[in-house]
């Protein structure tokens, strides 16, 4: 974004260039088709003089101020960025203090990591799950002896989010770990925030299910002469999985809504098969 100087060869008078300002900011438009990247046009003669131009100039003076302009614009958006960055970091640390949380990190985060894992992995699983623990905790906003009224709130963080059950009850044992941890040190009563249940928990699955992102192909379709070969090298639960979905032809979000399990067993079918 910014200044510059475009020569006008076939101008017969002077100046024989104009100012153009050119943008990389996208536009609002709602076909994602016709947005473009790079937006320019012509600065009026009449804004000239405010920016230190005037008609006398060479080009190549011209083009030491619009360099010049630049150099302005560039420096500003930086002390923009960066006021940005320091109200955010504001705003982090009076919700997760640094003190605390290295403290945190150090007694919950690290207590399981292996030199092995330290020296094999830059980033452990429980790392991992903590950053989201923080962005979700900083998302909320709430202080934690309060985080049971506002529940929904976090459930509805978890959903926009996309993540996958699993993920979210990893996720959120550590923001409940946290909870109770900054308010053993500020003695508040603190009581956890339970996972999403019902239709939250619905919403949760079908958002997961929806997400696009990290699939790189569909997965090969698995036929009954597949669940023979694999029968005797998975657990029961999973080859119970299977034999639902290819049998019964559910999806897998309708079989991980079955709250009962003991509707997965199935004594015998009219082929004479039984699950295990």
């Amino acid at each position: 974004m910014g200044y510059q100087i475009k020569f006008l060869p076939n101008k017969k008078t002077d100046p024989r260039w104009k100012i153009q300002f050119i943008s990389y900011k996208k536009t609002d438009c709602k076909n994602p088709e016709t947005k473009k990247p790079r937006r320019e046009w012509d600065i009026s003669k009449n804004r000239w003089l405010a920016l230190g131009f005037y008609e006398s100039m060479s080009i190549d003076d011209a083009k030491v101020r619009a360099r010049q302009l630049n150099i302005q614009i560039t420096i500003k958006r930086q002390e923009e960025q960066l006021l940005k960055a320091k109200d955010a970091q504001s705003r982090n640390y009076a919700v997760l203090p640094a003190e605390f949380v290295a403290e945190f990190e150090q007694i919950f985060v690290r207590k399981n990591d292996s030199q092995i894992e330290q020296r094999l992995r830059r980033t452990s699983r429980a790392q991992t799950i903590w950053r989201a623990a923080q962005r979700l905790i900083i998302a909320v906003n709430v202080e934690p002896s309060h985080w049971v009224y506002h529940s929904r709130q976090i459930h509805e963080y978890m959903i926009n989010e996309k993540m996958s059950m699993r993920y979210a009850h990893s996720v959120l044992a550590f923001a409940n770990l946290w909870g109770y941890f900054i308010c053993h040190k500020m003695a508040r009563p603190f009581l956890p925030v339970r996972p999403p249940r019902g239709y939250e928990r619905m919403r949760l699955i079908e958002a997961n299910y929806q997400k696009q992102s990290g699939v790189a192909r569909a997965s090969k379709p698995i036929g009954p002469d597949d669940l023979d070969r694999i029968a005797n090298k998975i657990n029961k639960k999973n080859f119970n999985w299977l034999f639902i979905s290819v049998w019964f032809g559910l999806r897998p979000k309708e079989i991980d809504n079955l709250q009962n399990h003991d509707f997965w067993r199935v004594e015998e079918l009219s082929s004479g098969r039984k699950i295990l």
